[in-house]
């Protein structure tokens, strides 16, 4: 009889399991920060928006997989195993994040809420052109809860000199205020609004 190791296997569990939620996180990048709980039956799941809308969708299956051969099994080591599993979870975490853009591309294009300028540089004007399209809501002191941009390294460059450019300029700064108070008031009203359950 070969002898059993149940209690180094379960560290070995454990540790590696830890070691593929964080690499997960890591490589969902934006996603990754987002808060998440599991389903644990049903096969569809509803989206209900503040606008009132509701988006009813089907589960989608994402998967991938690695094969240690019979040969390799009796040579393979732990930091074989480490690498082998790191790879395939950065490979799922890459599907998740492209299948979720995909989605909320989707979503964007049926509900109209895109701006496209046709592969034209971002500048300012485009700029505040996508923030006055997004709802931003307040705390109770009037701070702006602001949305995440993600963008690719080369967009977040643009995103950056358009930052500075609106530092740099009296007429910019006036109008990224003047927006803002606007959304103040249109948060207010949506507060203002809301049915209160009770």
């Amino acid at each position: 009889m070969l002898p059993d190791f149940p209690i180094v296997k379960e560290l070995m569990y454990e540790l590696l399991s830890e070691r593929l939620r964080e690499v997960h996180r890591q490589q969902l990048g934006f996603f990754g920060t987002l808060r998440s709980h599991k389903h644990v039956e049903g096969h569809r799941t509803r989206t209900e928006r503040a606008d009132g809308s509701v988006d009813d969708h089907e589960y989608t299956e994402v998967t991938s997989s690695r094969l240690i051969t019979d040969d390799e099994y009796a040579s393979i080591t732990q930091d074989d195993i480490t690498k082998r599993v790191t790879d395939l979870t950065e490979e799922m975490a890459e599907k998740v994040s492209g299948f979720a853009f995909e989605r909320i591309s989707e979503i964007l294009e049926q509900t109209g809420n895109t701006i496209d300028h046709k592969g034209k540089p971002l500048t300012v004007d485009i700029f505040f052109e996508m923030l006055d399209s997004v709802w931003i809501d307040f705390d109770r002191n009037g701070r702006p809860s602001m949305p995440t941009i993600v963008a690719t390294p080369t967009l977040r460059t643009s995103f950056e000199r358009i930052f500075e450019e609106i530092e740099k300029s009296q007429e910019h700064r006036e109008r990224h205020r003047s927006i803002f108070e606007q959304k103040w008031i249109d948060w207010r009203d949506r507060e203002a609004s809301r049915k209160l359950v009770g």
